[in-house]
């Protein structure tokens, strides 16, 4: 009966296939794979080349929705009513490394997120600017880091499953990168399945012993 009732499974982003868009109008080339869990938190990543993965550490992966407003390791908050008024994230001492304060519209949509970023003696101020679709989805983010690099995001849903995004990194002093992604999501049988071979692996385990 648990089973049967978790149909949010489908719904919940399994990969996520990142290609690098050749400027001189060549076919993108393969860049990165994210595996995620079902809570929508990382589980692996896979670079195809060689700097693919501190690309993503510096322009997407902490700055994405699921680090700043749902990763609970590391984080506190305090809500105002049913929203979200500050986040803080500390390091392992307990010391704060990053606060995240969100600024909604009369709809409850959040438009800006103002992102401080404690090191040591100093704080560096960022933000994240928010558009949203006729249907209140999410359309597109416009990340500016303190160091003066933009990053745009360009969402695009399938009904209202996000199923890819583009992705521009201005780095300001390098070279631009453009980069797609196509998102692929769990199977709705994907824990049934795995719960049944747990269930064969363990009785033929037992099966097969003296």
């Amino acid at each position: 009966m648990y089973l049967d009732n978790l149909g949010f499974i489908e719904e919940k982003p399994e990969y996520e296939y990142f290609y690098k868009v050749d400027p001189k109008g060549g076919l993108p080339q393969p860049f990165l794979k994210i595996e995620y869990k079902l809570t929508g938190q990382e589980f692996q990543v896979y670079p195809a080349e060689e700097k693919a993965l501190d690309t993503y550490e510096d322009y997407i992966k902490y700055y994405s929705n699921f680090h700043l407003l749902y990763q609970r390791e590391r984080w506190e908050y305090k809500m105002r009513e049913l929203q979200i008024a500050k986040r803080l994230m500390l390091n392992e001492k307990g010391i704060l490394r990053k606060t995240v304060i969100p600024i909604y519209d009369k709809k409850g949509n959040i438009i800006r997120l103002n992102i401080n970023q404690h090191h040591y003696d100093r704080v560096y101020h960022e933000s994240i600017l928010y558009g949203y679709d006729d249907k209140s989805r999410i359309e597109s983010r416009l990340i500016t880091i303190h160091d003066g690099s933009k990053v745009f995001e360009k969402w695009h849903y399938n009904n209202d499953r996000l199923i890819s995004r583009e992705i521009t990194i201005n780095p300001g002093v390098a070279e631009t990168v453009k980069l797609r992604s196509s998102i692929l999501y769990y199977h709705p049988d994907f824990l049934r399945d795995y719960y049944f071979n747990e269930y064969t692996k363990k009785h033929e385990g037992i099966a097969s012993s003296p």
